[in-house]
Formats: C-alpha cells, structure tokens, sequence
C-alpha cells in the first residue's frame, strides 16, 4: 500500500484493533473514534427525536435500529463493521468526507487517484439499502407472487 493514499489512513482506527492485548482495555484511538461517531450520530435528527438509531456493530451491521444506548455497548463490545467508514447510515455522505483528515500524520509526496479496494462495497451497500426503503412498500401484500425462473 503507498503512504501517500490518504485513504490508507482514513479513519484508520477503525482497522486496528480495538482492543489493548495486554489490558484488554479499548485503545485510546478506537475509544476516540467510538465518541466521535457517537457525537456526530446521535446529533442527528432523527437520532435525536427517537432516541434510535442503525447499530453498525459487527453483528447487527447496521441491519438492526436500535436505543442509542444500546449501540454504544454493541460498538464497545463488538466493534464496528468492516468497511464502515463513510457513515452513510448515520447522515454521512461522501462529498461530506475530508479524506485528509486523520488522527495521523499524512504527508502527501504526489497526487493519486484512489484505489478501487478502499471500501469499494461502501456504495453498492447504500444503494441497495436506499433502493429497499424507496420499495419496501410495494412488496406489502404480495406474498402469494410468485416469480417465474428465467
């Protein structure tokens, strides 16, 4: 990988482990990322009047809406999903990203177009989910349709 892709290093916390093997304790990078996606998550609106939000835990990868509470001990025990770094579900999009911003020291020697392998299913996720939300109406009451095989 070149250090001088910013997306190497882009909320890179959330590739390490979050765990200290000696005292088993959350690292201070993972701890600090964990309260900035609570901070910016839980601010927004909808967050903010239900009290609920997409837990993108390992284990509910942001399939499950859950108490805010409840997302905080998921990501403290779990963790967050892999490649959950544009925080699409959350209200984040990608033109609101700042690439070049990170905890650590990013030192730009020549100007790259970025790799295809950095979260390449980042997108293809949102679609499907906004895809499905657009939809999901239209599958009420059609549980005797059946499809024809091609």
């Amino acid at each position: 990988m070149s250090s001088s892709n910013p997306f190497n290093y882009f909320r890179s916390w959330m590739d390490q482990p979050m765990r200290d093997p000696v005292t088993e304790l959350l690292t201070p990078e993972y701890a600090q990322g964990l309260k900035q996606f609570m901070a910016y998550a839980a601010n927004q609106l909808v967050t903010i009047e239900s009290k609920h939000m997409y837990c993108p835990c390992c284990k509910c990868r942001n399939f499950r809406v859950i108490h805010v509470s409840q997302v905080w001990m998921h990501l403290y025990g779990e963790g967050f999903m892999p490649g959950y770094k544009v925080w699409f579900m959350h209200g984040e999009d990608e033109s609101m990203v700042n690439y070049g911003s990170c905890s650590e020291h990013y030192s730009a020697d020549r100007l790259e177009e970025p790799t295809a392998e950095v979260d390449a299913n980042v997108g293809t996720v949102q679609m499907v989910n906004d895809a499905f939300r657009e939809n999901v109406h239209s599958f009420d009451g059609d549980s005797d349709r059946v499809e024809e095989p091609n």
